[in-house]
């Protein structure tokens, strides 16, 4: 089951990762689609309700992969859905703002709170979400299996599988401008 995590961040709202629906059917559910043509019969099911604003639910349509998460943004009007890999990142006091960031299917996510930032993986590359949204993406790291491995200070160490070389690589990551340094 698929909890909502405030990862240090201070949300202003509360959130219910895959709540009960209504016993008598009222309300409406939002339908957010990672892609165009995605159908949203099925997803995740999460409510949120803000701190000033009104209840709402959504469904947010399956990626491709395993990971899912739902979690608080350095930005406290944002809440970040990942359902099978698939994000979202929707304004609370008003869900028709919401975006989906370059990165698909997102492998992982880390929270590094004293930097207000959401540091995002997918198979070759990195993307940071910070107060004001997308502050970078990376160009490709690897060939594949890109991992975090530790955050110090302002850079962050990753690891991936080069297939060119047949051996795993380790970078970093210039947290203030998703420089790579290899």
């Amino acid at each position: 089951m698929t909890q909502f995590e405030t990862l240090g961040f201070t949300p202003a709202y509360r959130c219910d990762a895959e709540p009960e629906l209504p016993g008598d059917g009222s309300g409406t559910i939002l339908r957010f689609a990672h892609r165009e043509g995605t159908i949203t019969g099925s997803g995740l099911l999460v409510s949120v309700e803000p701190d000033i604003g009104e209840r709402w639910m959504g469904t947010f349509a399956w990626g491709d992969y395993e990971y899912t998460q739902v979690c608080a943004c350095p930005d406290p009007n944002f809440v970040c859905v990942i359902a099978e890999g698939a994000a979202y990142f929707v304004d609370v006091r008003d869900p028709s703002q919401f975006y989906i960031p370059g990165v698909f299917p997102v492998t992982q996510l880390l929270a590094v709170p004293e930097r207000s930032q959401l540091l995002l993986v997918d198979f070759t590359t990195r993307l940071c979400v910070g107060k004001t949204g997308v502050e970078w993406t990376t160009a490709q790291i690897s060939s594949d299996e890109v991992k975090i491995e530790e955050v110090t200070g302002k850079v962050c160490r990753l690891r991936g599988w080069e297939a060119g070389l047949n051996r795993e690589i380790y970078v970093e990551i210039d947290l203030d401008t998703g420089d790579i340094r290899r």
